[in-house]
Protein backbone atom coordinates (compact mmCIF):
# COMPACT_ATOMS: atom_id res chain seq x y z
CA UNK A 1 0.00 0.00 0.00
CA UNK A 2 1.54 3.28 -0.99
CA UNK A 3 2.46 5.60 2.01
CA UNK A 4 1.66 2.50 4.36
CA UNK A 5 -2.09 3.58 3.79
CA UNK A 6 -3.96 7.09 4.19
CA UNK A 7 -4.96 7.32 0.52
CA UNK A 8 -8.06 7.37 -0.73
CA UNK A 9 -9.50 6.50 -4.73
CA UNK A 10 -10.56 8.74 -6.69
CA UNK A 11 -11.53 8.48 -10.83
CA UNK A 12 -10.64 12.08 -11.17
CA UNK A 13 -7.48 12.97 -8.99
CA UNK A 14 -5.68 11.23 -5.64
CA UNK A 15 -5.54 12.64 -2.55
CA UNK A 16 -3.40 11.48 0.16
CA UNK A 17 -4.94 11.65 4.38
CA UNK A 18 -3.58 15.10 4.74
CA UNK A 19 -5.93 16.40 1.92
CA UNK A 20 -2.50 17.06 -0.47
CA UNK A 21 -2.55 15.98 -3.82
CA UNK A 22 -0.70 13.34 -4.57
CA UNK A 23 -0.84 13.28 -8.98
CA UNK A 24 -0.37 9.96 -10.56
CA UNK A 25 -0.53 7.36 -7.74
CA UNK A 26 -2.84 5.20 -6.53
CA UNK A 27 -3.84 4.06 -3.22
CA UNK A 28 -2.77 0.75 -3.70
CA UNK A 29 0.34 -1.17 -6.59
CA UNK A 30 1.66 -4.46 -7.21
CA UNK A 31 5.27 -3.98 -8.07
CA UNK A 32 7.17 -4.69 -5.45
CA UNK A 33 9.78 -7.53 -5.60
CA UNK A 34 10.15 -7.18 -1.37
CA UNK A 35 8.33 -7.88 1.40
CA UNK A 36 8.16 -4.58 3.52
CA UNK A 37 6.07 -2.67 5.87
CA UNK A 38 3.72 -1.29 3.08
CA UNK A 39 3.52 -5.13 1.53
CA UNK A 40 2.75 -6.27 5.01
CA UNK A 41 -1.06 -6.38 6.11
CA UNK A 42 -2.97 -7.79 9.68
CA UNK A 43 -5.07 -9.91 8.52
CA UNK A 44 -8.89 -9.82 10.86
CA UNK A 45 -10.56 -12.44 10.41
CA UNK A 46 -14.39 -11.66 10.42
CA UNK A 47 -17.79 -14.43 11.44
CA UNK A 48 -18.84 -14.72 7.60
CA UNK A 49 -15.65 -16.39 6.09
CA UNK A 50 -14.34 -12.91 5.04
CA UNK A 51 -11.30 -11.26 6.61
CA UNK A 52 -10.14 -7.27 6.48
CA UNK A 53 -6.89 -5.91 5.98
CA UNK A 54 -5.29 -3.49 7.83
CA UNK A 55 -1.81 -1.70 6.77
CA UNK A 56 1.19 -0.92 8.54
CA UNK A 57 -0.03 2.72 9.35
CA UNK A 58 -3.36 1.50 10.78
CA UNK A 59 -5.70 1.51 7.70
CA UNK A 60 -8.29 -0.87 5.96
CA UNK A 61 -8.19 -1.84 2.41
CA UNK A 62 -11.44 -0.34 1.35
CA UNK A 63 -13.39 -1.81 -2.25
CA UNK A 64 -15.09 1.43 -2.91
CA UNK A 65 -18.76 1.32 -3.28
CA UNK A 66 -18.27 -2.86 -2.39
CA UNK A 67 -16.20 -3.45 -6.02
CA UNK A 68 -16.65 -2.34 -9.20
CA UNK A 69 -14.11 1.05 -8.87
CA UNK A 70 -10.35 1.61 -7.24
CA UNK A 71 -9.50 0.59 -4.01
CA UNK A 72 -8.61 2.90 -0.87
CA UNK A 73 -6.54 2.85 2.17
CA UNK A 74 -8.04 6.04 4.75
CA UNK A 75 -10.53 4.06 6.74
CA UNK A 76 -9.45 3.80 10.47
CA UNK A 77 -12.79 1.40 11.07
CA UNK A 78 -14.11 -1.52 8.75
CA UNK A 79 -17.55 -2.10 7.32
CA UNK A 80 -18.62 -4.15 4.55
CA UNK A 81 -16.38 -2.27 1.94
CA UNK A 82 -13.69 -3.32 4.09
CA UNK A 83 -14.13 -7.20 3.74
CA UNK A 84 -12.57 -9.68 1.45
CA UNK A 85 -13.68 -13.27 0.55
CA UNK A 86 -11.08 -15.53 -0.20
CA UNK A 87 -12.34 -17.94 -3.46
CA UNK A 88 -10.44 -20.21 -5.40
CA UNK A 89 -7.06 -18.03 -4.93
CA UNK A 90 -9.06 -15.06 -5.80
CA UNK A 91 -10.43 -11.86 -3.17
CA UNK A 92 -13.88 -11.13 -3.37
CA UNK A 93 -15.71 -7.65 -2.57
CA UNK A 94 -18.98 -8.00 -0.48
CA UNK A 95 -20.40 -6.38 -3.58
CA UNK A 96 -19.18 -9.66 -5.94
CA UNK A 97 -15.73 -7.96 -8.07
CA UNK A 98 -12.55 -9.27 -7.10
CA UNK A 99 -9.22 -7.86 -6.08
CA UNK A 100 -7.34 -7.27 -9.56
CA UNK A 101 -3.72 -6.59 -10.46
CA UNK A 102 -3.99 -4.68 -13.98
CA UNK A 103 -1.11 -6.27 -16.37
CA UNK A 104 -0.29 -8.90 -13.64
CA UNK A 105 2.45 -6.33 -12.03
CA UNK A 106 3.64 -2.79 -11.84
CA UNK A 107 0.53 -1.33 -12.17
CA UNK A 108 -2.27 -0.04 -9.96
CA UNK A 109 -4.89 -2.43 -8.56
CA UNK A 110 -8.36 -2.35 -8.73
CA UNK A 111 -11.49 -4.37 -7.85
CA UNK A 112 -13.78 -4.11 -11.02
CA UNK A 113 -13.30 -7.66 -12.12
CA UNK A 114 -16.34 -10.18 -12.33
CA UNK A 115 -14.34 -13.46 -12.33
CA UNK A 116 -10.87 -14.63 -11.86
CA UNK A 117 -8.10 -14.88 -14.25
CA UNK A 118 -4.25 -14.60 -13.47
CA UNK A 119 -4.53 -10.90 -12.77
CA UNK A 120 -7.13 -11.89 -9.95
CA UNK A 121 -5.03 -14.74 -8.06
CA UNK A 122 -2.97 -13.42 -5.20
CA UNK A 123 -0.99 -15.97 -2.79
CA UNK A 124 -1.15 -14.53 0.53
CA UNK A 125 2.41 -14.92 2.32
CA UNK A 126 2.31 -15.87 6.27
CA UNK A 127 4.56 -14.09 7.84
CA UNK A 128 6.10 -15.42 11.20
CA UNK A 129 3.60 -13.60 13.90
CA UNK A 130 6.82 -12.37 15.82
CA UNK A 131 8.66 -10.59 13.13
CA UNK A 132 6.09 -7.82 13.81
CA UNK A 133 6.75 -6.62 17.33
CA UNK A 134 3.74 -3.97 18.72
CA UNK A 135 5.77 -2.15 21.48
CA UNK A 136 2.73 -0.46 22.52
CA UNK A 137 1.75 -3.03 24.80
CA UNK A 138 5.50 -3.56 26.84
CA UNK A 139 5.36 -2.28 30.10
CA UNK A 140 7.48 1.04 31.26
CA UNK A 141 8.51 -1.59 34.23
CA UNK A 142 10.01 -4.08 31.23
CA UNK A 143 11.26 -1.00 29.55
CA UNK A 144 13.17 0.17 32.69
CA UNK A 145 14.97 -2.85 33.22
CA UNK A 146 17.51 -1.26 31.00
CA UNK A 147 20.56 -3.36 29.85
CA UNK A 148 22.70 -2.00 27.14
CA UNK A 149 26.36 -1.65 25.97
CA UNK A 150 26.20 1.90 24.14
CA UNK A 151 29.60 1.96 22.25
CA UNK A 152 31.73 -1.15 23.67
CA UNK A 153 31.06 -4.99 21.46
CA UNK A 154 32.85 -5.29 19.22
CA UNK A 155 33.15 -6.10 15.38
CA UNK A 156 35.18 -5.26 11.72
CA UNK A 157 32.37 -2.92 10.77
CA UNK A 158 33.10 -0.58 7.87
CA UNK A 159 32.55 2.74 9.95
CA UNK A 160 34.13 3.96 12.93
CA UNK A 161 37.70 4.68 14.95
CA UNK A 162 39.27 1.11 13.56
CA UNK A 163 37.71 0.15 10.52
CA UNK A 164 37.37 -3.14 9.19
CA UNK A 165 39.17 -4.17 12.59
CA UNK A 166 37.48 -7.41 14.81
CA UNK A 167 38.42 -4.53 17.60
CA UNK A 168 36.46 -1.75 15.75
CA UNK A 169 33.40 -0.52 17.62
CA UNK A 170 29.24 -1.54 16.98
CA UNK A 171 27.64 1.86 17.14
CA UNK A 172 23.86 0.45 16.46
CA UNK A 173 22.87 4.17 16.43
CA UNK A 174 24.48 4.74 13.10
CA UNK A 175 22.87 1.54 12.00
CA UNK A 176 21.18 3.09 8.64
CA UNK A 177 24.67 4.30 8.18
CA UNK A 178 26.05 0.52 6.83
CA UNK A 179 23.06 0.61 3.81
CA UNK A 180 19.95 2.23 2.50
CA UNK A 181 19.20 4.70 5.36
CA UNK A 182 15.80 6.18 3.54
CA UNK A 183 14.76 2.79 1.52
CA UNK A 184 11.45 1.06 2.07
CA UNK A 185 12.26 -2.75 1.32
CA UNK A 186 15.80 -2.10 -0.97
CA UNK A 187 19.04 -4.27 0.72
CA UNK A 188 20.18 -2.36 3.40
CA UNK A 189 17.00 -0.38 4.95
CA UNK A 190 15.07 -1.22 7.96
CA UNK A 191 13.23 -4.46 6.77
CA UNK A 192 15.67 -5.88 4.55
CA UNK A 193 19.26 -5.67 7.12
CA UNK A 194 22.10 -6.10 4.68
CA UNK A 195 24.77 -8.54 5.78
CA UNK A 196 26.74 -6.37 8.01
CA UNK A 197 23.74 -4.85 9.09
CA UNK A 198 22.44 -8.40 10.58
CA UNK A 199 25.89 -8.90 11.91
CA UNK A 200 25.71 -6.12 13.89
CA UNK A 201 22.89 -6.89 15.52
CA UNK A 202 23.28 -10.66 16.00
CA UNK A 203 26.88 -9.75 17.58
CA UNK A 204 24.67 -7.07 19.90
CA UNK A 205 22.78 -9.70 20.80
CA UNK A 206 25.02 -12.27 21.45
CA UNK A 207 25.95 -10.40 24.50
CA UNK A 208 22.65 -10.89 26.00
CA UNK A 209 21.89 -7.15 25.36
CA UNK A 210 18.40 -5.44 25.44
CA UNK A 211 18.88 -1.88 25.15
CA UNK A 212 20.36 0.29 22.33
CA UNK A 213 20.78 3.83 21.33
CA UNK A 214 19.30 5.42 18.97
CA UNK A 215 19.06 9.82 17.63
CA UNK A 216 18.46 12.38 17.36
CA UNK A 217 17.14 12.82 13.96
CA UNK A 218 19.58 15.32 12.96
CA UNK A 219 22.73 14.25 11.72
CA UNK A 220 25.63 13.89 14.07
CA UNK A 221 28.16 11.94 13.26
CA UNK A 222 30.42 11.34 15.91
CA UNK A 223 33.76 13.11 14.90
CA UNK A 224 33.17 12.49 11.01
CA UNK A 225 33.29 8.60 11.52
CA UNK A 226 30.12 8.46 9.81
CA UNK A 227 27.85 9.57 7.26
CA UNK A 228 25.23 11.87 8.20
CA UNK A 229 21.94 11.64 6.97
CA UNK A 230 18.73 13.78 8.25
CA UNK A 231 15.27 12.35 9.09
CA UNK A 232 13.44 15.56 10.14
CA UNK A 233 11.00 15.57 6.90
CA UNK A 234 7.91 13.57 7.40
CA UNK A 235 8.88 11.12 4.82
CA UNK A 236 12.65 10.39 6.28
CA UNK A 237 10.84 10.59 9.80
CA UNK A 238 9.01 7.59 8.36
CA UNK A 239 11.98 6.00 7.66
CA UNK A 240 13.17 6.85 11.19
CA UNK A 241 10.29 5.08 12.65
CA UNK A 242 11.05 2.47 10.47
CA UNK A 243 14.38 1.70 12.15
CA UNK A 244 12.94 1.86 15.45
CA UNK A 245 10.73 -0.78 14.64
CA UNK A 246 13.51 -2.57 13.24
CA UNK A 247 14.93 -2.25 16.73
CA UNK A 248 11.98 -3.67 17.97
CA UNK A 249 12.01 -6.50 15.56
CA UNK A 250 15.04 -7.98 17.02
CA UNK A 251 14.56 -8.14 20.22
CA UNK A 252 16.27 -4.38 21.26
CA UNK A 253 14.42 -1.56 23.28
CA UNK A 254 15.07 1.99 21.30
CA UNK A 255 16.69 4.30 23.82
CA UNK A 256 15.80 7.61 21.64
CA UNK A 257 17.62 11.20 22.16
CA UNK A 258 16.09 14.21 21.21
CA UNK A 259 17.50 16.93 22.04
CA UNK A 260 20.08 17.92 18.86
CA UNK A 261 23.46 19.61 20.33
CA UNK A 262 23.60 23.34 20.65
CA UNK A 263 19.53 23.22 20.48
CA UNK A 264 17.51 25.48 22.57
CA UNK A 265 14.20 23.64 24.15
CA UNK A 266 11.98 25.83 21.79
CA UNK A 267 14.24 24.63 18.60
CA UNK A 268 14.23 20.99 19.77
CA UNK A 269 10.17 21.38 19.92
CA UNK A 270 9.91 22.89 16.67
CA UNK A 271 11.74 19.90 14.92
CA UNK A 272 9.68 17.06 17.03
CA UNK A 273 6.19 18.63 17.66
CA UNK A 274 5.09 18.43 13.92
CA UNK A 275 6.82 14.84 13.35
CA UNK A 276 5.50 13.09 16.76
CA UNK A 277 2.11 14.74 18.42
CA UNK A 278 -0.63 12.83 17.07
CA UNK A 279 1.18 10.45 15.30
CA UNK A 280 -0.17 7.12 16.17
CA UNK A 281 3.25 5.35 15.18
CA UNK A 282 5.55 7.43 16.74
CA UNK A 283 3.78 6.67 20.09
CA UNK A 284 3.82 3.39 19.45
CA UNK A 285 7.14 3.30 18.68
CA UNK A 286 9.17 5.70 20.51
CA UNK A 287 8.58 3.87 24.28
CA UNK A 288 11.41 4.87 26.05
CA UNK A 289 13.33 9.35 25.01
CA UNK A 290 16.16 11.17 26.63
CA UNK A 291 14.17 14.41 25.49
CA UNK A 292 17.18 16.65 26.67
CA UNK A 293 19.64 14.41 24.63
CA UNK A 294 23.18 13.08 24.64
CA UNK A 295 24.91 15.09 27.50
CA UNK A 296 23.55 18.91 26.93
CA UNK A 297 25.01 20.74 29.48
CA UNK A 298 26.72 20.96 32.60
CA UNK A 299 26.36 23.85 34.43
CA UNK A 300 24.94 26.09 31.38
CA UNK A 301 21.11 24.59 31.98
CA UNK A 302 19.22 25.42 35.01
CA UNK A 303 17.35 22.89 36.67
CA UNK A 304 13.87 24.40 35.39
CA UNK A 305 15.19 23.82 31.73
CA UNK A 306 15.96 19.99 32.55
CA UNK A 307 12.46 20.16 33.73
CA UNK A 308 11.22 21.38 31.17
CA UNK A 309 12.32 19.18 28.80
CA UNK A 310 11.24 16.36 30.64
CA UNK A 311 7.53 18.06 31.11
CA UNK A 312 7.78 17.99 27.24
CA UNK A 313 8.82 14.84 26.86
CA UNK A 314 6.48 13.28 28.66
CA UNK A 315 3.26 15.26 27.31
CA UNK A 316 4.26 14.73 23.65
CA UNK A 317 4.76 11.22 24.60
CA UNK A 318 2.81 10.21 27.64
CA UNK A 319 3.03 6.45 27.30
CA UNK A 320 7.24 6.49 27.10
CA UNK A 321 10.20 6.32 29.23
CA UNK A 322 11.42 9.27 30.52
CA UNK A 323 15.15 9.96 31.16
CA UNK A 324 18.32 12.17 31.57
CA UNK A 325 21.59 11.49 30.57
CA UNK A 326 24.52 14.04 31.97
CA UNK A 327 27.89 14.62 31.65
CA UNK A 328 30.46 13.22 33.49
CA UNK A 329 30.97 13.10 37.26
CA UNK A 330 28.07 15.73 38.14
CA UNK A 331 25.77 14.82 41.17
CA UNK A 332 22.62 16.96 40.07
CA UNK A 333 21.46 18.30 36.84
CA UNK A 334 21.37 22.27 37.81
CA UNK A 335 23.03 25.15 37.05
CA UNK A 336 22.18 29.01 35.60
CA UNK A 337 20.30 29.87 32.68
CA UNK A 338 17.33 32.15 31.90
CA UNK A 339 14.97 30.32 33.22
CA UNK A 340 16.50 30.49 36.54
CA UNK A 341 19.78 29.97 38.89
CA UNK A 342 20.36 26.93 41.12
CA UNK A 343 23.37 28.57 43.02
CA UNK A 344 23.08 27.94 46.88
CA UNK A 345 20.02 26.03 45.97
CA UNK A 346 22.08 22.77 46.64
CA UNK A 347 21.57 19.72 45.05
CA UNK A 348 18.53 17.86 46.77
CA UNK A 349 16.32 21.52 45.74
CA UNK A 350 17.79 21.25 42.12
CA UNK A 351 16.87 16.86 42.28
CA UNK A 352 13.05 18.33 44.06
CA UNK A 353 12.53 20.07 40.71
CA UNK A 354 13.92 17.73 37.90
CA UNK A 355 12.98 14.43 39.82
CA UNK A 356 9.09 14.47 39.90
CA UNK A 357 9.04 14.56 35.79
CA UNK A 358 11.57 11.88 34.85
CA UNK A 359 11.29 7.82 35.30
CA UNK A 360 15.56 7.53 35.78
CA UNK A 361 18.76 8.86 35.53
CA UNK A 362 21.83 7.67 33.22
CA UNK A 363 24.76 8.88 35.08
CA UNK A 364 28.22 9.16 33.57
CA UNK A 365 32.04 9.05 34.95
CA UNK A 366 35.13 9.49 34.08
CA UNK A 367 36.52 7.39 36.84
CA UNK A 368 37.30 4.52 33.87
CA UNK A 369 40.23 6.51 32.53
CA UNK A 370 42.26 6.38 35.68
CA UNK A 371 40.38 3.50 37.92
CA UNK A 372 43.17 2.68 40.49
CA UNK A 373 44.23 6.53 40.98
CA UNK A 374 42.94 7.53 44.60
CA UNK A 375 41.55 10.93 43.51
CA UNK A 376 39.19 12.13 46.23
CA UNK A 377 41.20 13.77 48.45
CA UNK A 378 37.74 13.12 51.25
CA UNK A 379 38.07 9.67 51.04
CA UNK A 380 42.26 8.69 50.17
CA UNK A 381 41.49 5.23 50.54
CA UNK A 382 39.25 4.70 48.12
CA UNK A 383 40.29 4.69 44.42
CA UNK A 384 38.35 6.39 41.14
CA UNK A 385 36.78 3.16 40.62
CA UNK A 386 35.87 2.98 44.41
CA UNK A 387 34.20 5.76 44.30
CA UNK A 388 32.09 5.33 41.15
CA UNK A 389 30.61 1.93 43.16
CA UNK A 390 29.65 3.43 45.87
CA UNK A 391 27.08 5.58 44.17
CA UNK A 392 25.36 2.95 43.49
CA UNK A 393 25.79 0.97 46.88
CA UNK A 394 22.41 0.62 48.35
CA UNK A 395 24.61 -0.10 51.70
CA UNK A 396 26.69 3.72 51.42
CA UNK A 397 25.05 5.92 53.38
CA UNK A 398 25.95 8.94 51.09
CA UNK A 399 25.19 7.30 47.95
CA UNK A 400 22.83 8.09 45.11
CA UNK A 401 20.59 5.03 46.25
CA UNK A 402 20.52 5.98 49.72
CA UNK A 403 19.32 9.60 48.64
CA UNK A 404 16.57 8.57 46.49
CA UNK A 405 15.33 5.97 48.31
CA UNK A 406 15.58 6.91 51.82
CA UNK A 407 15.46 11.03 50.87
CA UNK A 408 19.53 11.43 52.80
CA UNK A 409 20.10 15.10 52.66
CA UNK A 410 16.78 15.99 51.57
CA UNK A 411 16.96 14.50 48.09
CA UNK A 412 13.25 13.53 46.71
CA UNK A 413 12.18 10.02 47.22
CA UNK A 414 9.08 10.25 44.72
CA UNK A 415 9.45 10.63 40.27
CA UNK A 416 7.39 10.13 38.02
CA UNK A 417 6.80 6.79 38.57
CA UNK A 418 4.45 8.33 41.67
CA UNK A 419 5.61 8.24 45.18
CA UNK A 420 8.63 5.80 44.19
CA UNK A 421 12.27 6.98 43.74
CA UNK A 422 13.55 7.60 40.08
CA UNK A 423 15.91 4.78 38.51
CA UNK A 424 19.78 5.19 39.36
CA UNK A 425 21.68 3.91 36.18
CA UNK A 426 25.17 2.94 35.46
CA UNK A 427 24.29 5.08 32.39
CA UNK A 428 28.11 5.78 30.46
CA UNK A 429 31.49 4.55 32.46
CA UNK A 430 33.48 3.35 29.69
CA UNK A 431 32.57 4.05 26.01
CA UNK A 432 35.14 6.86 25.35
CA UNK A 433 37.74 4.70 26.38
CA UNK A 434 36.48 1.61 24.44
CA UNK A 435 36.16 3.59 21.65
CA UNK A 436 39.53 5.68 21.17
CA UNK A 437 41.78 3.55 23.13
CA UNK A 438 40.73 0.05 22.51
CA UNK A 439 40.21 -0.85 26.47
CA UNK A 440 39.03 -4.32 27.10
CA UNK A 441 35.40 -5.45 26.48
CA UNK A 442 35.59 -7.20 29.67
CA UNK A 443 36.84 -4.61 31.66
CA UNK A 444 33.64 -2.28 30.78
CA UNK A 445 31.38 -5.21 31.47
CA UNK A 446 32.72 -6.16 35.32
CA UNK A 447 32.04 -2.47 35.85
CA UNK A 448 28.79 -2.58 34.96
CA UNK A 449 28.22 -5.51 37.03
CA UNK A 450 29.57 -4.29 40.00
CA UNK A 451 27.25 -1.32 39.66
CA UNK A 452 24.00 -3.58 39.12
CA UNK A 453 25.26 -5.78 42.34
CA UNK A 454 25.52 -3.23 44.89
CA UNK A 455 22.45 -1.68 43.92
CA UNK A 456 22.54 0.07 40.25
CA UNK A 457 18.86 -0.32 38.73
CA UNK A 458 20.63 -1.36 34.98
CA UNK A 459 23.72 -0.59 32.41
CA UNK A 460 23.86 1.11 29.69
CA UNK A 461 27.57 0.78 28.21
CA UNK A 462 28.71 -3.05 28.85
CA UNK A 463 27.97 -5.67 31.48
CA UNK A 464 27.17 -9.41 31.75
CA UNK A 465 24.63 -9.61 34.32
CA UNK A 466 20.66 -10.17 33.83
CA UNK A 467 18.97 -6.80 34.64
CA UNK A 468 15.81 -8.02 36.98
CA UNK A 469 12.86 -5.91 36.28
CA UNK A 470 11.57 -4.66 39.26
CA UNK A 471 7.31 -5.23 40.35
CA UNK A 472 4.64 -2.76 39.93
CA UNK A 473 3.56 -1.77 43.64
CA UNK A 474 0.10 -1.54 41.86
CA UNK A 475 -0.07 -5.42 41.28
CA UNK A 476 0.49 -5.49 45.40
CA UNK A 477 4.28 -5.81 46.25
CA UNK A 478 6.57 -3.16 46.43
CA UNK A 479 9.21 -2.92 43.98
CA UNK A 480 12.04 -2.72 46.61
CA UNK A 481 12.24 -3.17 50.59
CA UNK A 482 13.58 -0.04 51.83
CA UNK A 483 16.53 -0.48 54.25
CA UNK A 484 16.71 2.21 56.82
CA UNK A 485 19.77 4.30 56.66
CA UNK A 486 20.80 7.26 58.29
Amino acid sequence: MEKGGGLVYSPNEVKVYYNLPYPGVAPAYCRAKEIGPWETFEVEEQDDTSFTLLTCEGFYLTAEEGGGYGLSTNRKTAGEWERFYPIDGGLRTSGGYFLRSERGADRHMNCASTSIQSWETFEIVDLDPQAIVDPSSVSLRTIAAIRGAMWTVRGPWQYGPRPGDPTNITALEYIYSYGDPYGVGTIGSAFNLNLEQTSMIDTYKSWGYTHGAFGPITAQSYHGQYPDYFFTAPDTFDRWLDWLQMFWNNGIIPICFLHPDGASLDETKAIYEPLIRNNPRAQKLMRCIVPSGWEPAKYEWSSYTWAEYAKWGHDILPNALILIHTVPDVDAPGGTDALGDDNGRGNNNVWHTVAPHIHGWLTQSSAFDTPEVHGDPNHPEMTNYDNWTALFDKNNEKSYWNRFHNGYAGWPTNSLWGDEPIYIYAGEYCSYWSYWDNRPYDEGCAWGDRALSVGADGYFDAGSSDVPEKLDRAKGKPYHQKQLIK
